[in-house]
């Protein structure tokens, strides 16, 4: 199917690349965004489902909850042509089911793990507005630019020094000292809080320090290299390839709305969220995998199936180097 792209605007045209995409790919997002309903009352379920603790509450309600928020604002760019943005939601949308795959071998352990690196991320944060503190010393440039703008601090250092005390409180207690104690190394060594599925426990060697580690950890290595990689061209920038547009005429510098690469994302957009859901429902609530299954195949898969394969026209007044 070939679309010619009106000359309105060759680089930014909102109403041409929304009006394009929502005729050729209405249906597909709707079933997409059915998905992401679905997954936010699975959410809802499961948090009824099971232990009632902050380790598994925290799996659901945070690597979960970012999943299908990643996933929502990557629907929310491909309903109106943003589709090359749509591609750094769908790379967090990868972390967190990364996150996830690895947090259901041991929701207790993760969980925890997860509990502990929010709660020193607080700290860290909490401890810059407090005169004396290592954290405050690193931090002027901040309150260099707070103090050109007007801005006014967020907390005293009274109220934050309070704040501190009771989470030095909770790191303290027996469920987390350990591996605060673990993390604290780690900053010492490496001057930064390690990522929350980082394992004091582990073999050094075996600890993970990265994405890249809990990808291959998960048996992701694949994904990493190859989807994820080409995720980060549209994140970073630096890259002529999602920026340029050729062909036998020259170069163009390609729409920044256009339904041209609709496809691929809602793919793996529907695809990553889906697995999600999955792997949630056989741990919390398996009795609805036979369900979920069933509507996939009765109300989902055909229609993400039979999108088309689209090509843009770039005609003939593009801004051409």
């Amino acid at each position: 199917m070939a679309i010619e792209v009106p000359n309105t605007d060759p680089i930014l045209d909102p109403a041409w690349a929304r009006a394009a995409l929502t005729g050729t790919f209405g249906e597909a997002l709707s079933v997409f965004n059915e998905l992401v309903r679905y997954a936010v009352q699975l959410l809802k379920r499961s948090l009824t489902t099971g232990p009632d603790d902050i380790p598994h509450h925290l799996i659901l309600s945070v690597l979960f909850r970012q999943a299908i928020a990643t996933a929502d604002a990557a629907g929310e760019l491909i309903g109106v042509g943003a589709c090359d943005a749509a591609q750094v939601q769908l790379r967090a949308l990868m972390e967190a089911r990364w996150g996830l795959m690895l947090a259901i071998r041991d929701p207790k352990k993760w969980g925890t793990h997860l509990y502990v690196a929010s709660r020193r991320e607080q700290l860290s944060q909490i401890s810059k507005a407090i005169p004396g503190t290592p954290e405050h010393e690193s931090d002027g440039e901040t309150r260099d630019l707070i103090n050109r703008y007007g801005g006014k601090p967020v907390i005293s250092p009274d109220d934050a020094e309070k704040h501190r005390e009771a989470l030095e409180k909770i790191l303290e207690r027996p469920q987390y000292a350990a591996i605060s104690a673990g993390f604290a190394q780690f900053v010492k060594e490496k001057h930064h809080e390690p990522p929350w599925y980082y394992d004091t426990a582990a073999p050094k060697n075996e600890r993970l320090t990265s994405i890249w580690k809990l990808a291959s950890e998960v048996g992701a290595a694949g994904e990493y290299k190859s989807i994820y990689h080409h995720a980060s061209y549209f994140m970073h920038g630096g890259y002529t390839g999602t920026h340029l547009t050729t062909d036998e005429r020259g170069v163009a510098v390609t729409p920044i709305r256009s339904p041209a690469n609709a496809r691929p994302v809602l793919l793996l957009g529907f695809s990553l969220l889906a697995d999600c859901c999955m792997k949630v429902i056989d741990y919390w609530r398996p009795d609805e995998r036979t369900r979920f299954t069933q509507k996939y195949v009765d109300e989902w898969r055909e229609v993400i199936r039979q999108m088309p394969e689209i090509k843009i026209g770039m005609g003939e007044a593009v801004n051409r180097t």
